[in-house]
């Protein structure tokens, strides 16, 4: 990455309590702090494509961490929902919602897996 060494000096904020985002982060060398959001996700599904849905999720935790640390240099939001048959899967409820989920998304009728930073 061309740019990398100029991140070193910026004060960067991963805007997700992920574990995996960060693990992402770590692997491509670039600096920066973890500041979970405090954004409720809680975008209507109405009207919205899910690439829609997603990009304006990862935008809104972004700009409200960006809020609450207006020191921040650039602060990176990121968001993945799961999508079978056009619809949004929510997020599990409970651990068996999860591997309900998981049963599913491993079953050939889930469309996509969407990712947006």
């Amino acid at each position: 990455l061309p740019y990398l060494s100029q991140l070193n000096n910026l004060r960067i904020l991963l805007a997700s309590a992920s574990p995996r985002r960060a693990e992402i982060m770590r692997c491509v060398g670039i600096p920066f702090d973890v500041h979970p959001s405090n954004f409720s996700e809680d975008l209507s599904k109405q009207g919205r494509t899910p690439h829609d849905y997603v990009t304006e999720t990862a935008v809104h935790k972004a700009c409200a961490v960006a809020r609450e640390v207006p020191s921040a240099d650039l602060v990176v939001g990121a968001d993945t929902v799961v999508v079978r048959d056009g619809v949004i899967l929510e997020k599990p409820v409970d651990a068996h919602d999860a591997r309900e989920m998981l049963r599913v998304r491993n079953d050939q009728s889930v469309n996509q897996s969407i990712n947006q930073s």
